[in-house]
């Protein structure tokens, strides 16, 4: 068996071309005795050639089990103890990610773009776990720096190809976005910073400009216009759908050789020092064994703080309760671009027929300690903090007044004290 996978790996591995005619003859000695030993191959070799070989290996360690053999249903996860163990015991990989979001997602797949396909993701509970799943999926290209645009053009393009190259669509919907701004609260000097805005974004490539009211009404005829001083529009973009994004990108990733492991939480990370007296990653310990790696990327938002306490680190993170709701239909929304008022501190898109509403609260309730096992939760809605906001914009898009509210999410946000990404 160990023997049969092994040639099996090598064919897999692209490096080996002199040897493949003689590699399948002896792969095809061995898928007979696996047939005979095993009872569970029921593939010929050439199928068994277009799947990911450690695949094979661990549904075969699941089978080894105490409780495969006593007749329990097994799926892939039940033998990634014996498939870690095995793998790793002696081996190491390149870069191990840690969490299963859009942004440990977006990390092995971008790893592999760049060659570097012997990397693992492990993911405590399931891909989109934490914030990724309830997340409003907005994609603007209007960023704050040259940095900040470069990273949102990149993904943008990201999304747009991702389907032809996964057969998974990210529900890319391009119909962009408008950024208003009004004289309410006496915000009239927004009008000048806006131009100059719109200004260092064009010099950058995106796709934006100032627009008139006027046009403002044929483009959003639910806008009340009636105190707005200054509109950017931005074409490109709009809204995407976070849950197959990661889909794709995981897809993509582990067809170049990136591996993802559910159900699988770290459980602490060992360092040694290095020449100089500093300190170097030198294995990730898991619930399902140990992987050997000096490069963690860790991609777990407002989990971060337990990884990095495990390396004595502590992270400039703090979490928050972020919310939106969804509404019940609205007449004429469909097809309109993504709303985002920067004086109410909300922004509101089409999801079908029906609004969703987001708000950046001015007084948000933080979470001083994050529960470690919250994959898929969230909290009560507070309308004493979320209510005012959602006022304005009935203000603004007068016709919500009338419309009821389906749903409310509330769930926990991790922000930087300069609001923007920690990379390093």
């Amino acid at each position: 068996m160990y023997l049969g996978l092994k040639v099996l790996q090598e064919l897999q591995d692209s490096r080996v071309t002199a040897r493949k005619s003689e590699l399948q003859d002896l792969f095809q000695r061995c898928h007979n005795f696996m047939s005979v030993a095993c009872c569970e191959i029921k593939k010929s070799w050439k199928d068994l050639l277009c799947e990911p070989w450690y695949h094979v290996e661990a549904r075969y360690a699941a089978r080894q089990s105490p409780a495969a053999s006593a007749g329990e249903d097994h799926q892939f996860s039940a033998g990634i103890s014996s498939y870690l163990h095995h793998l790793y015991g002696s081996g190491e990989v390149d870069v191990v990610v840690v969490g299963g979001g859009v942004l440990g997602c977006s990390s092995l797949y971008h790893l592999a773009k760049l060659g570097v396909t012997n990397t693992i993701l492990l993911e405590a509970h399931e891909l989109t776990a934490g914030t990724t799943w309830h997340t409003a999926g907005l994609m603007s290209t209007m960023g704050r720096s040259e940095t900040d645009y470069s990273l949102r053009n990149t993904t943008l393009n990201m999304l747009r190809r991702l389907e032809e190259e996964t057969g998974v669509s990210p529900g890319l919907i391009e119909n962009g976005s408008v950024y208003i701004s009004s004289t309410r609260k006496g915000q009239a000097v927004r009008k000048d910073e806006f131009a100059r805005w719109v200004t260092f974004m064009r010099v950058l490539g995106c796709e934006c400009e100032l627009i008139t009211l006027s046009q403002l009404k044929d483009l959003y005829p639910l806008v009340d216009t009636s105190d707005i001083n200054a509109v950017v529009h931005v074409r490109e973009g709009g809204q995407m759908d976070p849950a197959g994004t990661c889909e794709g990108l995981t897809r993509w990733a582990m067809k170049q050789g990136a591996r993802v492991v559910k159900c699988c939480p770290v459980t602490d990370i060992r360092t040694t020092e290095t020449l100089l007296g500093g300190r170097r990653v030198s294995e990730v310990h898991t619930n399902q064994g140990v992987i050997k790696t000096n490069a963690v990327i860790n991609a777990t938002g407002s989990w971060g703080n337990y990884i990095t306490s495990m390396v004595g680190v502590t992270l400039p993170l703090q979490s928050f309760r972020h919310g939106y709701v969804v509404t019940e239909g609205v007449e004429g929304l469909l097809g309109m671009p993504v709303l985002r008022d920067l004086v109410s501190s909300a922004y509101l898109k089409a999801q079908g027929d029906s609004a969703v509403i987001g708000y950046f609260e001015p007084n948000p309730e933080p979470i001083d300690q994050i529960r470690r096992n919250f994959p898929f939760g969230l909290y009560e809605m507070n309308w004493d903090i979320y209510g005012p906001i959602h006022e304005q914009i009935i203000q603004r898009i007068p016709i919500l007044e009338n419309v009821g509210i389906k749903s409310t999410i509330v769930g926990p946000e991790s922000f930087t004290p300069r609001w923007s990404g920690n990379y390093g």
